[in-house]
């Protein structure tokens, strides 16, 4: 198999969507695809619709995008035209997401793998978008799913999205794996931590309120007052000014696994957490839970977007539909509570990262889907 693999922004560079288009791509290669990158992609324009765009939030009670403009996807099109023709012969096209493919025309077929839709996005994520922007948006989308041979939700609540689209969408559901960069985590030491008096629990994002980390404190506050010597970790966000931490809560901000001394705090972070907390008012997938399989930390989430593809409930952590600091702490003290339980999640967390939560399965997972396109499944 001959692949392009085509993304907006660099796919080299694993700060790109926390890696995730990295991870696809290498993870391809690795699975034997011989594959080519085409991006990043120019953004002709760009600079001087953002300008537009900040006018018109300060004018407006509405939010404007000018990501899905038409002349920019436009212009994405005949890049990617331009680099297949250099190319030479390839199989497929796949991209992790589907606004560079929107207005592409040709004969190869088209993968999109991404963790939602724009209509599953809206008043989700998206909230008060302009009206035209909201057009270009479901436009484009409708657009690049109609003409796509398959797409591809890390969840299957983004494939859903698809066939609301188009209930004849051919879908698939592989979910994305842990952005770790290569490195092999060890077993974890459960027994340590079993006997270890205080509970380490770990919460990483880079939005507060979204993430629901103000939730999360609330709930480490009622562990203790059950009784829990517990702590909060916080990586990727910093509260707002007007947040006043309680001393078990700690801060770390934004930590790189590209920096060798941030990659090894973010490494002992997880090592030591007994369990790992999101309580996120909107998640699409939540590719951080796969890390913490990776650590065999049992994850406890809201019932969110795609978060029941990446935790399994009541087998590798928790997926709570009531999100509340009662319904948060109660699920996290009963795992605690019980050695044999909270040995079988961490366990069974880690296998689902083993053998489903990882880039290698998720890929080769992506490479049968493609085969059953009629496209050729070995290397060239």
């Amino acid at each position: 198999m001959r692949a392009a693999f085509v993304s907006i922004d660099d796919p080299h560079d694993f700060r790109s969507w926390s890696g995730t288009p990295f991870h696809m791509m290498r993870g391809l290669r690795d699975a034997g695809v011989e594959t080519i990158s085409i991006g990043p992609l120019r953004r002709p324009g760009r600079l001087p619709m953002k300008a537009v765009g900040r006018v018109h939030n300060l004018l407006s009670t509405s939010s404007y995008d000018c990501d899905r403009e038409p002349y920019l996807l436009v212009s994405y099109a005949r890049q990617i035209r331009r680099a297949l023709r250099s190319a030479g012969h390839i199989d497929v096209v796949i991209t992790p997401g589907s606004i560079a493919v929107s207005s592409l025309e040709i004969d190869i077929p088209v993968v999109i793998w991404t963790d939602a839709t724009v209509g599953l996005m809206i008043d989700f994520y998206y909230s008060n978008l302009s009206k035209r922007a909201l057009r270009n948006a479901l436009v484009a989308e409708n657009s690049a799913i109609e003409s796509a041979a398959l797409f591809v939700g890390s969840s299957e609540w983004a494939a859903a999205g698809a066939r609301d689209v188009h209930s004849s969408a051919r879908t698939a559901v592989v979910p994305f794996g842990a952005n770790l960069l290569g490195e092999r985590v060890p077993d974890p030491d459960l027994r340590s931590k079993m006997n270890d008096p205080t509970k380490r629990v770990l919460l990483v994002g880079v939005d507060w309120e979204r993430k629901g980390v103000d939730l999360a404190i609330a709930a480490v506050a009622r562990m203790r007052d059950a009784g829990v010597d517990a702590r909060l970790d916080v990586v990727g966000c910093v509260p707002p000014p007007v947040v006043r931490l309680p001393d078990f809560v700690s801060i770390y901000g934004f930590l790189s696994r590209g920096v060798p001394a941030q990659r090894a705090l973010l490494d002992d972070l997880f090592t030591a957490a007994s369990l790992f907390m999101l309580p996120s008012v909107a998640e699409c997938f939540g590719a951080v839970l796969c890390e913490a399989a990776a650590y065999g930390v049992p994850a406890i989430v809201s019932k969110v977007g795609g978060t029941e593809s990446a935790v399994l409930d009541g087998q590798t952590g928790r997926v709570l539909e009531t999100r509340t600091a009662a319904s948060f702490a109660a699920a996290a003290l009963a795992a605690l509570d019980d050695d044999g339980a909270y040995e079988a999640m961490a366990h069974a967390a880690r296998q689902d990262y083993l053998e489903r939560l990882n880039w290698n399965s998720a890929t080769n997972r992506l490479v049968s889907e493609v085969s059953a396109l009629g496209v050729r499944a070995t290397a060239s």
